[in-house]
């Protein structure tokens, strides 16, 4: 009786260990609970004393006791790893919101000057030129008055999806907003000739993704898009100097008759000022 008294002591304090450590899986406490309590339990009970009986209910007591701690334990930390889950992922969700456009998912005006300021000064440091796209959809307010606002952010979805998949992966296209486009082109050149012989190759094969119309709804759509090109780094320009020069540079587009790209020129900016 005293060895299996010290047994019994010594397999308490396993189990309360156990408890612990397996309530994260109830099966596997409630396993474990049969394996170590049954078998010193029949033991006592088949001792047939007084105090064999006395010990067999305060094990099935004690077995119980264990159960239900097990049971509260593994509700707490499954409710607190779902906390943490939550929290997760709502501080991914809020990051994403941050960066990216919700409409199209293209990386928004925020990630763009990110980008394009990091761009801008690898460019400098290893002496290659990139180009700025900035595209904007022709007429594409008379979308928006005819056929409704739900039909024009679904155009937009659907140019979004065809320019991401023609650019290489280190190049992005983002969404300024409205049916404003930014595309980012890295490393396509070691001097502004042969950086602009690329630019125009991929701007005309932008073109090209916009013949085909868009369907939606039952809606077949022909959109064009207006492109203006401006190199970097060329002088000490900052992000945003760059795009306000792209943007320059597609209007003179448009008003050059829309469905074309024009490369910034110094003097484009000259007759903007002169105008303002």
């Amino acid at each position: 009786m005293p060895d299996q008294l010290f047994l019994t002591f010594l397999l308490v304090g396993v189990i309360a260990a156990a408890v612990t450590t397996l309530s994260a899986l109830f099966p596997a406490i409630m396993f474990f609970l049969l394996v170590t309590i049954l078998p010193i339990t029949w033991s006592f009970f088949s001792l047939g004393t007084n105090l064999g009986m006395v010990l067999v209910g305060l094990f099935l007591f004690f077995m119980l006791l264990m159960l239900k701690t097990a049971y509260r334990l593994n509700t707490i930390l499954a409710e607190t790893l779902t906390m943490r889950h939550d929290k997760v992922m709502a501080e991914a969700t809020i990051h994403h919101q941050a960066l990216y456009d919700e409409l199209t998912d293209l990386p928004n005006r925020r990630m763009l000057f990110d980008h394009l300021g990091q761009e801008v000064a690898r460019s400098f440091r290893h002496g290659y030129l990139g180009a700025i796209l900035f595209l904007d959809l022709d007429n594409f307010k008379n979308v928006n008055d005819s056929l409704g606002h739900a039909l024009g952010d679904k155009l937009l979805k659907a140019v979004a999806q065809r320019l991401s998949q023609r650019l290489r992966q280190e190049d992005i296209a983002a969404r300024l907003g409205g049916d404003e486009f930014v595309i980012l082109l890295s490393e396509i050149g070691k001097d502004s000739s042969q950086a602009s012989v690329r630019a125009q190759r991929v701007a005309s094969e932008i073109q090209q993704l916009f013949l085909e119309p868009f369907r939606n709804d039952g809606h077949t759509l022909y959109v064009s898009a207006s492109i203006g090109i401006v190199l970097f780094p060329l002088d000490e320009s900052d992000p945003g100097d760059l795009l306000q020069r792209a943007d320059v540079a597609m209007y003179r587009a448009k008003e050059d008759g829309r469905d074309r790209f024009r490369f910034f020129q110094p003097a484009m900016q000259k007759a903007l000022d002169t105008r303002l």
